[in-house]
């Protein structure tokens, strides 16, 4: 695609430019198929057609021939003839006037068109695992780096005095640092370069008015991302919605400027986040519409913010409840929008579900809202995501939510002042009611002790098993529906710990895509936008060939003068990638996709800035305990205790351009379910089961409040081939908008039931398995509020000693006879603590421990043999020596663990734990690690460990 056609340089003008606008118009096919190298090197074919244009060639003025004289006859005294001067070539003549008005558009708007779009092309190609290389030597590629583009490209556009694009290279540098992973603060003054140029222009064009848009909407979620929640985090969020309300005014200009009928509120500004465009709208095609619906996201994500701080800190004016529904109207108006959109993104759709079910949990907590409502918009959020880019930080914060709501509607939480939250004690411990009557007489039946009754008791449970079961009732229905979410959350965490671990296993990273033993056999190729980014500088580059001496070369260089290159297609250069990409690796999908995942998120971009919290010598004092040991853990351990670790929740986890990474994301991540039998035992979350759908009553509505909303209804029935396709379970539901383009619902298929992974991996639990529950388990996650739920215990309680839900399901007995559902509020910087020290304790273990060799069994010979003496002679096994310091280190983090939970274990009034209550082995350790791992969380099940976990909880 780089190298030109031989002639193309004394192109006319008008030819020059059709071919050029062919070029781009073939970059941005190739854009949309994910090829981002073949697009970039197409734009750059063009950008050389440009350069190299006889057009632009400042012709020599030749002087004019000498006339004849007239006195001298019809000869000039040289003898020379005249020459005929021609105004015009005979040939071009007709298409003089399509070249006048082509030359005046071959001008620098085009060269930097050419460039931007260059630049928009390498931007979409990750490189970030590297150049991958084949046999050759030397590999020579034309194109040079992206930042070195948008570079030239700036400078080009300053001096021909284009505030637009220099404001859109700006926008792209900006782009460019957050796929490196630049500092925000030089990605933030970028931003700001971009925003004074725009507004210092007197008019602006209708693509300008959408990139200063994007740019204030951008710089806002960074700022955002850069806040710390302990310093002006009030301040910072009141800022963010002004500025997004900003953005949605110049948007709402534009578009009606462009046709469409806006509906703006005029009340002092108070109601500017209502206005919306009239249903139903014109135009679903306009690029303002998708943009719209990012910014309404962002309007009720920090209006929710907002009510939650002005709650807590009791200073909201109107009812809370009120507050909350303006919120749940501005997101329920976004959802909308962007269902009617052409440009529709699943992504963007599963994040403002999530965010309303937040807000409805808020309401249920308010009595104003049917809690299964709430529930079921966060399984919506957890399907739509499964079917589509599979995010499990999505999908398990959305099951710990769905948790939260069904323990309040089951009656184990009271809320006090609209956001403390309570566990009552007296209703915690009670166990879920067995739906089945025979389990409870057979629970009865193992209790019983007097031998006598053993047969009386059998002969009532062959009668009881004969009897109709019991219908559970709704307030066990929802605590198994809480216990059920809790699972499902572990289950998620499960899986995201063994895509970190999938890297290091042995039988993945030995392999080849295209061997066989990967799972799929090869059937199906690798995604294209995998192979080109991978491979492009390879298998696109030009070899250069090593020759042994100068005599050589030189005659290389006249024989492939005389041979002629073949040409090659798109298709050729893209099945040649293809060919290339069954060497790789399954490590280079797994990076891949990894580095697709950070570019996704925001939670990437708020890392903790390594400031220590503001914790007085008293806190610190009461973190080494009564007895004054401290932690005695000083072989270069760092506790991440005293800084702040807390989830930041004043930005939207959905980057504002990930569209195209989403997409990537959707399809790789179906590649890898199909071809990858680890990876879809192992690493995929479970799909709800249905113990969480419970149906509400019929004709019943969610709630009697009046919400501002509006809908565009009808413009779905532009989609009405797609109607039927639905993931809903509610049979009471108004029709939904058909699926978001994209969605396989195959991927539920392909993820096995019994979820089989690798030998050196666990498997994640399947749903059914999750539903049911076997023998005594301990389910443990951890949640960190984010709409302003507080412990009572603590209601002044500061950013320094931040309190988070401990969220448990424990199974206890056998066949699942006791569902215990519930939560205890436990201080983070203490948890980060512990959790620290655990992971140096199992570094430890690793180091110092062997674990035991269990005997295989040896069958008995059929005949009996004489020993010899040499068989009396039994091998010395090495003897195991106890890490003394090691078990003691052990009993100070069982001791933190009881303080932690507040929990009086069975030795008396003191804490301290005498005897270690389990073996202390690799296993046990490590498990304890990742039960208090606050990013992750763990289910706990068939180890000596569980016993004494079980008596953490009441």
């Amino acid at each position: 695609m780089s190298t030109l056609c031989p002639g193309v340089e004394s192109l006319s003008a008008a030819e020059l430019e059709l071919v050029v606008q062919c070029r781009l118009e073939q970059g941005r096919i190739a854009q949309q198929k994910q090829h981002a190298p073949m697009a970039a090197r197409t734009v750059l074919a063009a950008l050389k057609m440009l350069q190299n244009a006889h057009v632009f060639r400042q012709h020599k003025p030749q002087p004019p021939p000498p006339r004849p004289s007239s006195m001298k006859g019809g000869h000039s005294a040289g003898g020379r003839k005249p020459v005929d001067v021609r105004l015009a070539e005979p040939e071009n003549a007709q298409f003089q006037y399509q070249n006048f008005q082509a030359r005046s558009r071959l001008d620098v708007r085009l060269w930097l068109q050419c460039r931007l779009e260059l630049v928009q092309a390498l931007m979409m190609e990750v490189r970030g695992m590297g150049e991958i290389k084949g046999t050759a030597s030397k590999v020579v590629s034309d194109l040079a780096d992206c930042r070195q583009y948008c570079a030239e490209g700036l400078g080009e556009a300053e001096v021909c005095g284009d505030a637009e694009g220099q404001a859109h290279f700006f926008l792209m540098g900006a782009q460019l640092n957050i796929i490196e992973g630049k500092s925000l603060e030089h990605t933030v003054s970028l931003l700001e370069d971009a925003i004074c140029l725009l507004r210092s222009m007197p008019r602006r064009s209708v693509p300008g008015e959408q990139l200063l848009a994007a740019c204030i909407m951008f710089k806002a979620d960074l700022q955002a991302a850069a806040t710390r929640p302990d310093v002006n985090s009030d301040q910072a969020t009141l800022e963010s919605l002004a500025t997004y309300l900003e953005a949605q005014k110049i948007i709402l200009d534009q578009m009606e400027q462009l046709g469409e009928k806006i509906e703006h509120y005029y009340s002092d500004g108070h109601l500017d986040h209502l206005s919306s465009p009239c249903s139903p709208m014109q135009n679903v095609y306009l690029p303002h519409v998708q943009r719209l619906a990012q910014l309404k996201l962002r309007i009720g994500h920090a209006k929710a913010r907002n009510t939650a701080k002005q709650i807590n800190a009791g200073l909201c004016s109107d009812e809370p409840s009120m507050m909350w529904v303006d919120c749940l109207g501005v997101l329920t108006t976004a959802l909308e929008i962007s269902q009617v959109s052409a440009c529709r993104e699943a992504a963007l759709e599963a994040e403002v579900l999530l965010l309303m079910g937040k807000v409805q949990k808020m309401l249920v907590y308010l009595g104003k809202y049917q809690a299964r409502s709430a529930a079921n918009t966060l399984l919506e959020a957890i399907k739509i995501s499964f079917i589509n880019d599979h995010d499990l930080g999505l999908i398990r914060q959305a099951y710990l939510e769905i948790a939260l709501i069904y323990l309040y509607s089951s009656g184990m939480v009271t809320i006090k002042d609209g956001s403390f939250m309570e566990s009552i004690a007296g209703d915690s411990g009670d166990e879920t009611s067995s739906v089945v009557s025979s389990r409870s007489t057979e629970r009865r039946y193992k209790r019983s002790k007097d031998d006598s009754t053993v047969e009386s008791e059998k002969s009532n449970l062959k009668k009881d098993k004969g009897r109709p079961e019991r219908e559970e009732t709704d307030q066990e229905k929802e605590r198994r529906a809480a216990w059920t979410a809790i699972r499902c959350g572990a289950a998620v965490a499960n899986a995201q710990r063994h895509r970190q671990l999938l890297v290091g296993d042995p039988g993945v990273s030995n392999q080849r895509v295209g061997e066989a033993g990967g799972g799929g056999g090869g059937t199906i190729e690798v995604p294209d936008f995998v192979s080109l980014d991978l491979l492009s500088g390879y298998v696109l580059g030009e070899k250069k060939k090593v020759y042994k001496n100068e005599i050589e070369e030189e005659l290389a260089s006249m024989t492939e003068a005389q041979e002629p290159r073949p040409a090659e297609t798109y298709d050729d250069k893209v099945n040649k990638a293809r060919q290339a990409a069954r060497d790789l690796s399954w490590i280079h999908l797994l990076g891949y996709q990894s580095i697709l995942q950070r570019l996704v998120s925001t939670s990437t971009l708020s890392l903790p800035t390594g400031q220590p919290s503001d914790r007085n010598a008293d806190q610190e004092a009461e973190e080494e305990g009564e007895d004054g040991r401290g932690n005695e853990l000083d072989l270069g351990f760092i506790s991440h205790a005293q800084f702040d670790t807390g989830a930041n929740y004043d930005v939207v986890r959905y980057m504002m351009v990930s569209g195209p990474w989403v997409i990537r994301l959707s399809q790789l991540h179906m590649y890898l379910t199909s071809q990858l039998k680890t990876y879809s035992g192992s690493c995929c979350a479970p799909y709800p089961p249905p113990a969480l759908t419970i149906q509400g009553q019929l004709g019943q509505q969610p709630t009697e409040l009046n919400i501002t909303i509006k809908s565009y209804a009808s413009n779905l029935s532009l989609n009405s081939d797609l109607e039927g396709e639905s993931i809903s379970d509610e049979q009471n539901t108004p029709p939904r908008a058909p699926l978001p383009p994209g969605s396989n619902v195959d991927t539920i298929k392909l993820i096995p039931p019994s979820n089989v992974g690798s030998p050196g991996l666990p498997t994640t639990q399947s749903s059914s398995s999750i539903a049911q529950g076997a023998d005594s388990e301990a389910s443990i996650q951890w949640y960190q509020p984010g709409l302003g739920e507080s412990d009572p215990a603590r209601p002044l309680a500061n950013a320094a000693d931040r309190r988070i839900l401990m969220l448990y399901a424990l199974t206890r007995g056998r066949g699942g006879g006791k569902l215990i559902p519930g939560f205890i509020w436990v201080s983070q910087h203490r948890l980060n603590d512990l959790h620290d020290r655990l992971a140096l304790l199992s570094q430890r273990a690793e180091i110092s421990l062997v674990e035991k060799v269990k005997k295989e069994a040896t069958p008995p010979s059929p005949t009996p043999s004489k020993t010899k003496k040499t068989q009396r002679i039994k091998a010395l096994s090495p003897k195991v020596q106890r890490d003394e310091q090691l078990e003691s280190l052990l009993k100070q983090c069982l001791d933190d663990a009881v303080v932690l939970t507040s929990s009086v274990l069975e030795q008396g009034p003191t804490t301290q734990v005498a005897e270690i209550p389990f073996e202390v082995s690799k296993a046990n350790i490590k498990s304890l690690e990742n039960l208090f791992d606050p990013s992750l969380g763990m289910t706990l099940k068939g180890s000596d460990l569980l016993p004494w976990i079980l008596k953490l909880f009441p």
